[in-house]
C-alpha cells in the first residue's frame, strides 16, 4: 500500500514530461513551417525536401490569409511525419549562410583545379558557361601558375584566377538568385501586411467620413481668410 502513491506520482510525472515534449515539438514544427515558406526558390531547392512537402511549401507561398493558414497546418502535419533533424540542420545552414557559402567556395576551387589540370577542353567549357569571361587573362594566369606554382608571382596568379572564377560565377547567379521585393520578410510580417491588400479588412464603415487633420487644417485656413 505504501508504494502506491509513489507509483502514481511517477506516472503523473511521466505524463507531464510527455506533454511538455509534445508542446515543444508542436512549436518547433510551427516555427519550421513558417521558415520554410519564407525561403527563396533556390534555397528551397537546396533543402532537398520530400516531394510532397516541397510542393506544399511552394503552394503555400502563393496563398493568403485563410488558405495560407490551412496550408500551414498541412505542412505541419507533413513535417510531423518527416525526419525533422536533417530538415532543421539544412534550415540552420541556410539561415547562417555558412553552408551555401562553403558549397560555393568549393565550386570555385573545383573550377580552378579543372582549369589548371584540364587544359583547353576545361577552358572551353568554362568560357562557354561564362560568355563574359576574359579568355586571354584566364589563360595567362593559368600559364603562370603552371610555370611558377611556388613563386610569389605564381601564387598571386592563382589567387587572381580564383577571384576571376568567383566573380564570373556570382555574376551568372544574379538573375536567378535575385529575390523579389520584400522576399526575405518573416512570414508573420507578410501575414500582417496581407489584410491591407484585401478590400474591407482594415476599412471600417464611416472611417473616411470622420474629420482628420487635413479637414481641420482646411477649416483653419478658411477662418484666416
Amino acid at each position: 500500500m505504501s508504494n502506491q502513491p509513489q507509483d502514481i506520482d511517477y506516472v503523473d510525472e511521466t505524463v507531464r514530461e510527455s506533454y511538455r515534449e509534445r508542446t515543444a515539438r508542436m512549436r518547433a514544427v510551427a516555427l519550421l513551417a513558417n521558415r520554410l515558406i519564407a525561403l527563396k526558390p533556390a534555397q528551397l531547392a537546396a533543402m532537398a525536401l520530400p516531394t510532397e512537402l516541397a510542393e506544399a511549401v511552394v503552394a503555400c507561398q502563393g496563398f493568403k490569409k485563410n488558405a495560407r493558414a490551412r496550408q500551414l497546418r498541412r505542412i505541419g502535419g507533413l513535417l510531423r511525419a518527416s525526419d525533422l533533424p536533417p530538415i532543421e540542420a539544412a534550415m540552420l545552414e541556410i539561415q547562417t549562410g555558412r553552408g551555401e557559402r562553403s558549397r560555393r567556395e568549393q565550386g570555385y576551387e573545383q573550377w580552378r583545379v579543372r582549369l589548371l589540370e584540364g587544359g583547353d577542353p576545361a577552358m572551353t567549357e568554362f568560357v562557354a558557361a561564362h560568355p563574359g569571361a576574359d579568355v586571354q587573362g584566364l589563360r595567362q594566369r593559368v600559364r603562370i601558375v603552371l610555370r611558377e606554382p611556388a613563386s610569389p608571382r605564381g601564387k598571386t596568379a592563382a589567387r587572381e584566377l580564383l577571384r576571376s572564377i568567383r566573380a564570373l560565377q556570382q555574376a551568372a547567379m544574379v538573375p536567378s538568385d535575385s529575390p523579389p521585393q520584400d522576399e526575405g520578410d518573416e512570414p508573420s510580417e507578410s501575414d500582417e501586411a496581407a489584410p491591407s491588400d484585401e478590400p474591407g479588412d482594415d476599412d471600417e464603415p464611416g472611417d473616411d467620413d470622420e474629420p482628420g487633420d487635413d479637414d481641420e487644417a482646411e477649416a483653419d485656413s478658411d477662418s484666416d481668410d
